[in-house]
C-alpha cells in the first residue's frame, strides 16, 4: 500500500497535468488572438491568464522561475505553426522522452 507522502505526490501530479492541459486548451483557443497580440514572441500561460510575454525564449523562461519558481505553466513561441516541447517542471515525475 502506498505510502500518505506517495499518495500526495500522485494527487499533485495528477492536479498539475490538469492545469497543463487547460492552459493548453485556453492558449489553442485563443490563439488567433495571441497571433494578433503577440505574434513572434513567448508566452507564459497559467491558470488560463498570460502571465508573461517576451521577445526571447531565454528571457521569458528565467523571468517566470525568477518570479514563481518551479511551477509548471504553460510557454509557447506564438506563431501560426506550432512547435511543442515538453519541459517537465523539476517537482512532477521525470519521464524518459521516446527517441
Amino acid at each position: 500500500m502506498p505510502t500518505t507522502t506517495k499518495r500526495n505526490r500522485r494527487m499533485q501530479d495528477r492536479a498539475a497535468q490538469r492545469l497543463a492541459e487547460r492552459n493548453r486548451r485556453y492558449y489553442h483557443q485563443h490563439k488567433a488572438e495571441f497571433l494578433r497580440k503577440y505574434r513572434d514572441k513567448y508566452i507564459a500561460i497559467l491558470n488560463e491568464q498570460v502571465i508573461g510575454v517576451d521577445a526571447t525564449r531565454s528571457g521569458q523562461l528565467n523571468r517566470m522561475f525568477r518570479e514563481y519558481g518551479d511551477i509548471p505553466f504553460f510557454f509557447s513561441h506564438v506563431t501560426e505553426r506550432s512547435r511543442v516541447v515538453h519541459i517537465p517542471s523539476y517537482a512532477l515525475k521525470k519521464t524518459r522522452s521516446p527517441r
